[in-house]
C-alpha cells in the first residue's frame, strides 16, 4: 500500500546503485506492529482500527477495518496523510498497543540504521554504521485532548500505574 512519509527514504537499498530502479519510498517495506484498536483514549470513530508501524518510513498508518465475509477489508483512514509521521529518520516505530488507560501506545526503537549487515552487499557493509542508537529507545502515550469514550465503554482515568500491583494493571 502507499505510505505518506514526512522524511525522506532512509533505507540502504535505496543507496545502492544495482537497487536504484526498486526504493522504498512512498510503499510499505517493513510494515509491523499492528494493533486493533480497543481503547477508549482516541475519538470513538477510531475504536476498531488497525494501527500499523512501518519504521522503514519514519510513520503509522491508521486503517479502517470493514467486514468482508469471513475476514475483513481495510482502507487507509486519511487520503494523502498517515496517522502518525516525522521529519526525524531516527523514528522507527516498531510496535502498538493500547494500554489499560485507553491510550494508544507506540514503540519507537529509535536507530539510524534499520538494515541488517546480512542482507546488504559486503562492499556496502563497511560503510554503514549499524550501531547508532541501539541503546536507545522511546514510547509514545497518543491520546486525545479530550478523550469521550466509544458506545459502550466507560471512560477510564489514567492511574498510578508505577504504584499498581499486578491484579490493578
Amino acid at each position: 500500500g502507499k505510505v505518506f512519509p514526512l522524511s525522506k527514504d532512509t533505507t540502504t537499498a535505496s543507496y545502492i546503485p544495482s537497487l536504484m530502479g526498486t526504493p522504498h519510498a512512498g510503499t510499505f517495506t517493513s510494515s509491523c506492529g499492528i494493533t486493533i484498536y480497543r481503547g477508549n483514549g482516541l475519538p470513538p470513530a477510531m475504536y476498531g482500527s488497525a494501527f500499523v508501524c512501518e519504521n522503514a518510513q519514519n510513520l503509522v498508518q491508521r486503517q479502517v477495518l470493514t467486514p468482508a465475509g469471513a475476514t475483513f477489508a481495510s482502507k487507509r483512514a486519511t487520503e494523502g496523510a498517515d496517522f502518525l509521521a516525522s521529519t526525524d529518520t531516527w523514528f522507527r516505530p516498531v510496535f502498538s498497543t493500547f494500554g489499560p488507560d485507553g491510550a494508544l501506545y507506540i514503540c519507537d526503537m529509535y536507530r539510524k540504521t534499520i538494515d541488517h549487515p546480512q542482507y546488504l552487499p559486503e562492499s556496502i557493509r563497511g560503510t554503514t554504521d549499524f550501531e547508532s542508537g541501539k541503546e536507545l529507545g522511546r514510547i509514545y502515550r497518543v491520546v486525545a485532548d479530550h478523550p469521550v469514550p466509544a458506545k459502550g465503554l466507560k471512560q477510564r482515568r489514567p492511574g498510578a500505574l508505577a504504584r499498581a500491583n499486578v491484579r490493578e494493571l
